[in-house]
């Protein structure tokens, strides 16, 4: 623990999570009260309990956090082209963010292939192995020319670039 100049302890620096869990609780009947359907015999009663868990997350401190992107394997099926990556974390907090691929023609032109919104390297986990299906594909060759692949937060902040020859 940190300490403040008034001898009190600060969190260390770095990501706190937990849940905040709320469930549908059934109905209580008295021990021993019977329902009135209930019929002689052997039965079965099936009640279902709904519930939702929502991730809290608390930060603290400066994040030390950076992001490399590595393409794993490009599927260039024309009927289905696929982009296997691994996005490696380092550093005290969490990503969250959106992908997208940009291919880029020899001749410089820039068409948006693919877009993922909502992915996240939570801590501790130190990668995360993706895979997606590009979209669009058909207004391209992707036999040439480049993949720019980007990660950011959904403000625009980059987390990072990397560019994929497809010579």
């Amino acid at each position: 623990m940190r300490r403040k100049p008034c001898g009190c302890s600060l969190p260390e620096q770095g990501e706190y999570r937990s849940h905040i869990y709320f469930r549908a609780v059934e109905k209580q009947t008295a021990l021993g009260e019977k329902d009135k359907n209930e019929a002689e015999g052997i039965s079965i009663n099936i009640k279902t309990v709904f519930g939702i868990s929502i991730p809290v997350i608390i930060r603290e401190g400066a994040s030390t956090t950076a992001i490399e992107l590595s393409v794993a394997e490009f599927n260039r099926d024309p009927e289905n082209p696929v982009l296997s990556l691994v996005i490696n974390r380092t550093g005290n907090m969490s990503v969250y963010g959106e992908l997208s691929v940009e291919h880029i023609s020899p001749e410089g032109l820039k068409t948006e292939i693919g877009k993922v919104k909502g992915l996240a390297v939570y801590t501790p986990n130190t990668k995360r192995n993706f895979a997606f299906k590009l979209q669009n594909t058909e207004m391209v060759d992707l036999n040439k020319g480049k993949l720019k692949i980007t990660y950011k937060t959904e403000e625009g902040k980059i987390y990072s670039e990397s560019l994929y020859d497809l010579n």
